[in-house]
């Protein structure tokens, strides 16, 4: 028995690790780790840092160290842009309250790997900050161990697990990534979230979610914030039962259905923004809330219904998204010789005025109730739709072009738009006669084109067909056609349309910087907007002659430039 009790004292002496474990030294310990494996020596922030150090050496005061009762209780190393892993010595730091290891995104090399099970022993963390790495999926759950978190942040790649049930003390959940990828993977909606009932704050944007809200969302009573990006699906009605919600952001999604007449009961409400979905129907009465707030219905697929009587509060509603009008050619019967295009009874309102237009020029216009238009079937000939509405006269609604051309299948659009995840190709067909399928063809010079996908055609139909393909892979301006295919192996070619990214080849430099940043790469913006790394917009400013944009008196950290709509992110220093 002797022995062996020497033999555990003679280890405990001996052995560092064991030694450092609940004391200062195994702080020091723990943060010489971080320092050497995510190149400390290129740090732009490491005053007092004293790697590798001896034993005894205090780290307090070290630069992102705080101490309190003599243990390191803050680390915050954000501003190093950090790139390597968090080593297992993290465990070490069992004192920590805060602990912010917040990395720059995808694109400038973060913290990646895996998230060691020893950040488990953190058991006193109320803060964590780590959005903007790539860590990957093994070992996440390790963080439904913090159950004293009040602010979590983190950028998913990954399913959310459910063995985050326990951080039911959370305040603040940010699951974003401030600059969405096409190559971002798709993960489930974190149902998860719903059982974090103390939030106050949830942002989820950025990341692909194959589904989206449901009812759940109405227990989350205590939030004040509500921040959705690139979210699809419906929104449930039950949001309005969030009484003390004061931000709603859900911009540039795939929001689809109406807007929940329970909405005007958000009586706090201070923004509500919607804008860039695909959202349609009455707009509900909105006039309870409360005319200093900011809202915005722009860019959706709203007709007039509900317009008129909530301009008093609505602070943007236009312009709204092309739509889809309703065209036949040929006429049945009729042998080719011309076609109907139809009002949508959605856009059927009293007030209207409708346009009908052939090659861009007006052919004919009325109030009356006169919703279809007759015209003749002249091949290559393009129609579209215009409608305004007396009681909102800054909103006019245009349809789609729509082009007669001489293709076996009779394909009236075609049309590509930018999108987040790339340029997103729609075309519609009023009848197909032993129609394969086509395939898409992408030109960098709209000269020599390449096949980059195919779609399934629908063989013999007199019905109409709408189809979409998105091109994840777009250059500057891009352009494309559509090869139409028989069963017999005959072809015919569509026109060409083409899209040009307004965001490609587009930087910033210096990166990081301190005072001017200079944008370089086409832009037709003349204003820029800056928004911290949690989402909240610090300035909007015009941008020089030169290009370049003041950032003097911003404090370091990293932010998000919004040029036009095309984000960069910026890692200021001082």
């Amino acid at each position: 028995m002797k022995f062996i009790v020497f033999a555990c004292l003679f280890l405990k002496a001996f052995s560092g690790a064991v030694f450092a474990q609940g004391s200062l030294e195994g702080d020091r310990q723990a943060l010489a780790a971080i320092y050497n494996a995510n190149n400390g020596d290129d740090w732009f922030a490491k005053n007092g840092w004293n790697v590798p150090g001896k034993p005894g050496d205090n780290p307090c005061g070290w630069e992102g160290v705080g101490c309190t009762g003599g243990r390191v209780t803050t680390l915050d190393v954000s501003i190093n842009n950090l790139f390597g892993v968090i080593p297992p010595e993290i465990g070490n730091l069992s004192e920590l309250r805060v602990l912010n290891m917040t990395g720059a995104g995808a694109e400038l090399m973060p913290l990646q790997g895996n998230i060691p099970v020893q950040l488990g022993n953190l058991l006193n963390l109320e803060e964590l900050y780590l959005s903007g790495n790539t860590f990957d999926k093994e070992n996440i759950s390790v963080i439904g161990k913090l159950t004293k978190l009040r602010i979590l942040e983190i950028t998913p790649y990954w399913e959310i697990p459910d063995a985050w049930s326990g951080l039911v003390n959370l305040e603040s959940c940010i699951l974003a990534n401030l600059e969405p990828l096409p190559s971002s993977p798709e993960i489930s909606f974190p149902k998860v979230v719903y059982q974090f009932t103390k939030l106050k704050k949830l942002v989820l944007s950025g990341i692909k979610y194959r589904d989206g809200l449901d009812s759940n969302i109405g227990k989350l009573v205590n939030l004040e914030e509500l921040r959705l990006g690139n979210m699809q699906g419906q929104l449930p009605a039950a949001i309005g039962n969030l009484a003390a919600l004061k931000v709603l952001y859900a911009r540039h999604g795939n929001l689809v259905g109406s807007i929940p007449a329970t909405f005007g009961n958000l009586t706090n409400l201070e923004l509500l923004d919607l804008s860039d979905n695909a959202l349609s129907g009455t707009v509900p009465d909105l006039t309870t809330l409360a005319v200093s707030a900011t809202i915005n219905i722009s860019d959706n697929q709203f007709s007039f219904a509900g317009l008129p009587q909530n301009l008093p509060v609505l602070d943007v509603y236009s312009p709204q998204k092309i739509f889809n009008a309703r065209i036949i050619v040929p006429l049945s019967g009729s042998s080719g010789a011309g076609g109907i295009m139809e009002v949508p009874n959605s856009f059927r309102q009293s007030g209207n005025t409708y346009y009908w237009f052939k090659d861009n020029v007006l052919q004919a216009s009325g109030q009356t109730a006169e919703f279809e238009y007759f015209f003749a079937y002249i091949l290559n000939s393009t129609y579209r739709l215009e409608i305004t509405n007396s009681n909102v006269p800054q909103l006019r609604l245009r349809s789609y072009d729509y082009t007669v051309q001489s293709l076996p299948v009779t394909l009236v659009s075609f049309s590509g738009r930018e999108s987040p995840s790339g340029n997103l190709l729609t075309w519609h067909t009023a009848a197909e006669l032993d129609n394969a399928g086509f395939d898409i063809e992408r030109s960098r010079d709209a000269k020599i084109f390449e096949k980059i996908g195919f779609v399934d055609g629908n063989g013999d139909s007199e019905e109409n067909h709408h189809y979409r393909y998105l091109d994840q892979d777009p250059s500057g301006t891009t352009y494309y056609r559509l090869k139409q295919l028989d069963h017999d192996g005959s072809f015919q070619y569509s026109g060409t349309v083409s899209v040009k990214n307004a965001g490609y080849g587009l930087s910033i430099y210096p990166n990081p910087a301190s005072s001017v940043v200079t944008i370089s790469g086409h832009t037709d913006t003349h204003a820029v907007g800056i928004y911290h790394s949690n989402g909240t917009a610090v300035a909007r400013k015009a941008l020089s002659s030169k290009k370049t944009f003041d950032i003097s008196g911003l404090p370091a950290g990293l932010y998000t430039l919004m040029i036009g709509n095309v984000p960069r992110k910026l890692l200021i220093q001082n």
